[in-house]
Formats: structure tokens, sequence, C-alpha cells
């Protein structure tokens, strides 16, 4: 990871000061290619995509009852949960969280954050000690110049989550019309 997007990587990450929620965790190349392969994007991609992207991502712990990023806060990153659970909370009017869902091992979040460079629309946080490949946008940037197709790959599929939850989102939004 570059020296400026693990500053941005911390600066997104509260409370008790920069850093302090994710903590790094050593894995190989072959580790991590093989916890790619056990998230949604393991049928994705074949096994020689994965390696490629592997070399990409960094590997995180967080603690229990940690905030991963914050709504409104700068968003740099996505995430991969290759153990433990995150919770996704987004205010409501009063400023008082609501639970969205929970997701688990093998799920992504945060991807919004490679596609565009706004603010975070939710919360997230660790709701058991949970391990995190993470792809930050210098990153994902390296890897466009490195292997241009595989990002081409990686921003489809990113598409495809989104649009996925938009249509959700607009279903459950139009029961309350």
């Amino acid at each position: 990871m570059k020296n400026d997007d693990a500053e941005q990587l911390e600066d997104s990450i509260l409370p008790g000061g920069a850093g302090s929620a994710l903590h790094p965790k050593s894995m190989t190349l072959a580790e991590r290619t093989d916890a790619l392969d056990a998230t949604v994007w393991g049928k994705d991609f074949d096994w020689n995509s994965l390696q490629k992207l592997a070399e990409f991502l960094e590997a995180f712990v967080v603690q229990p009852n940690h905030i991963i990023f914050r709504t409104h806060a700068p968003s740099h990153f996505l995430c991969l949960i290759v153990s433990g659970a995150v919770k996704i909370e987004k205010p409501d009017s009063t400023g008082s969280l609501k639970p969205i869902r929970t997701i688990g091992a093998g799920r992504a979040f945060g991807e919004i954050a490679i596609l565009d460079s706004g603010r975070r629309t939710a919360h997230a946080t660790a709701e058991q000690e949970t391990i995190l490949l993470v792809l930050t946008k210098g990153n994902f940037e390296a890897l466009s110049e490195t292997y241009p197709r595989l990002a081409l790959d990686l921003t489809l599929r990113l598409a495809r989550i989104l649009t996925a939850r938009l249509r959700q989102a607009s279903g459950m939004l139009v029961e309350h019309l």
C-alpha cells in the first residue's frame, strides 16, 4: 500500500485517533489469495485474477465494537470480510443510528469508495473480531495501471453489486410512498 493510502485509511477510521480501529495483519500473498477466493469475488474471478488482485490488498484486524468508518467520513477504501461480522447503520433524521444489515465472512462493503470520492453513506462497526482485506482507492488505481482488464472486470462487478442494492432500495422505498 502506498504511504498516502495508509494515511488516508487511518484518517478515515475512528474513534481513538488515527488508525486505532484497524491493525495490520500479516498475511502472505497466498493467504490473501485463499481468503479472497472465499469471498463473493471468488466465484467471479479465476485463480490467476484472484492472485493478481491479492497483490493490491492489505489485511487488517478490527476488534469488536470498533468503528471501521462513520457516515460522512472520507471514503478511500473498500473492505472484504475474511472472518467476523460488520454491522452497517445509517443515521435517521434525528441522528440516531438505525441498523441496515449485518454482513459476515465473504461479503464486501464500502464499494462506493472505489468508484467515487464522496463521503461515506453509512457507519460500519465490527460486531466481533473481524479480519478484513482492504482495497484502497490508490491501490485500485495502481491495479488499473498494472492490470487494466482486471480493473475493468472489478469495476463491472462493483457496478452489478451497487445496481442490485439500488433496485432493492427503490423497491423498499415504493412501499413507503
